[in-house]
Order: C-alpha cells, then sequence, then structure tokens
C-alpha cells in the first residue's frame, strides 16, 4: 500500500465516521423531535 493510497483511507475512515456520528446525532434530533 502506497502512503497517498494509505492517506486517502485515513481520511476517508475520518470523513465515515464523522457521518455516522452525525447520522446518529440526527436520528436522536428526529426522535427527540417526533416524541
Amino acid at each position: 500500500m502506497t502512503a497517498v493510497n494509505y492517506q486517502l483511507s485515513t481520511e476517508y475512515r475520518e470523513i465515515g465516521c464523522f457521518f455516522l456520528d452525525f447520522h446518529d446525532y440526527v436520528d436522536k434530533r428526529v426522535k427527540d423531535f417526533i416524541l
């Protein structure tokens, strides 16, 4: 694995974690709003 590929995969992983956290947060907010 080249350094560039590793850098990209690390960034994608961080972005993926961010989106998962964000989705979790939105999910909670929507449930609070509905309930």
